[in-house]
């Protein structure tokens, strides 16, 4: 167990979630997508619960403005969730591997992370949420005690159970350990995917680092869908999140599949 790699994460964390905790308060109320980008860096999970509530409250906008302005937001909570799951990603490899191993792993992760930040660049400059009300930012403070447990929990024990199953199960459990990890925190998954390194040997090859991150957000798409419905009763809200879950998670999903046919097959 290597506390270094543990205590960078948390440092790199908790800089991006404050950062982005003042960001919100200082620009959330003026425009959703602030609320979305910025909400997104600090909790994806939490972001778009608040944005699915938020436009369930909507009664003077229409279901149409509702469904864009819900996909339009999806997309940008998505990307910013994984512009820092590939920091973590970067400064986890060139801290964990050599500059050749690291620079190959960025080099295979970044291809469809970079096709969807394209979508949500281009969903950023699409028009204003003009009409709507009672823009509530709902984000606690990352230095907070009562966040600090919780997301010592959560890292924990996604270590703990994820380094018990690569022992009992060897290196052919790393991607069913990615999916379900990435489900529950991505974060905690990345940490590790990087631990197992170390008691692995060369087993994990670069290519099957690359391909559990890239597994571990695959996840970590899909589960905005089960804290949507947990939000929000609106049939409008929950497809426009599941169409912009659908689209972003595409490029992710068949440049995985084109890794494991080509590269590690």
């Amino acid at each position: 167990l290597d506390l270094s790699k543990i205590y960078l994460l948390f440092i790199i964390i908790l800089s991006l979630s404050f950062i982005s905790y003042i960001g919100v308060k200082v620009k959330g109320s003026e425009a959703l997508r602030f609320v979305a980008f910025l909400g997104g860096l600090v909790n994806s999970e939490a972001s778009i619960a608040n944005i699915a509530s938020i436009l369930s409250t909507q009664t003077n906008v229409s279901n149409k403005a509702i469904k864009r302005i819900m996909r339009r937001n999806t997309y940008i909570i998505i990307s910013a969730m994984l512009i820092r799951n590939l920091i973590i990603a970067s400064i986890l490899s060139y801290s964990s591997l050599s500059l050749s191993e690291a620079n190959l792993i960025i080099a295979l992760i970044i291809t469809p992370l970079l096709i969807q930040l394209l979508i949500a660049l281009y969903s950023w400059f699409q028009k204003d949420d003009i009409g709507l009300h009672n823009i509530i930012v709902k984000i606690e403070n990352p230095l907070s005690y009562k966040t600090a447990v919780k997301v010592v929990i959560m890292y924990a024990t996604i270590f703990i159970i994820g380094i018990l199953f690569f022992n009992v199960f060897g290196s052919n459990i790393l991607l069913l350990v990615s999916l379900v990890g990435g489900l529950v925190n991505a974060g905690a998954t990345l940490l590790t995917i990087f631990a197992l390194i170390g008691i692995s040997g060369s087993i994990l090859t670069p290519y099957i680092i690359a391909l559990a991150i890239l597994a571990t957000n695959l996840a970590a798409i899909f589960n905005k869908l089960v804290f949507v419905r947990a939000s929000t009763r609106s049939k409008i809200i929950r497809r426009a999140s599941l169409e912009a879950v659908m689209i972003s998670s595409m490029p992710l999903f068949i440049y995985s599949i084109i890794i494991y046919l080509f590269l590690l097959r």
